[in-house]
């Protein structure tokens, strides 16, 4: 298994990382929650707009696992969405991860 390194230089870095990631699905998981629908009115393109062109809503820390876990919100259509991911970097930049582990509206 890889060695887990957490990414957390600073907010815009890891925005810019975290866009970065999002240009490429295969590198972006979703929690098995949402999967069965538990995500409400949100759908999936709001959420990666979120992914692509959302903004930090709270400072980033550092999860028990070495992954940093933050929350990107971002307004569509006058709905704020919400979304709690954890970014994984494991090795290159090449080899990051985003984990979806919570969507809600409000």
């Amino acid at each position: 298994m890889a060695e887990i390194k957490p990414f957390l230089s600073n907010s815009g870095a890891l925005l810019n990382a975290i866009r970065e990631i999002a240009k490429d699905s295969s590198r972006v998981f979703f929690a098995l929650a949402f999967e069965k629908g538990v995500a409400g009115n949100v759908s999936m393109s709001q959420i990666w707009k979120c992914l692509e062109c959302g903004y930090m809503s709270y400072t980033p820390v550092i999860g028990e696992h070495g992954h940093t876990l933050c929350n990107l919100t971002y307004i569509s259509a006058g709905q704020d969405i919400h979304i709690a991911i954890a970014v994984e970097e494991a090795g290159s930049a090449n080899d990051r991860k985003i984990h979806v582990l919570h969507i809600s509206e409000g």
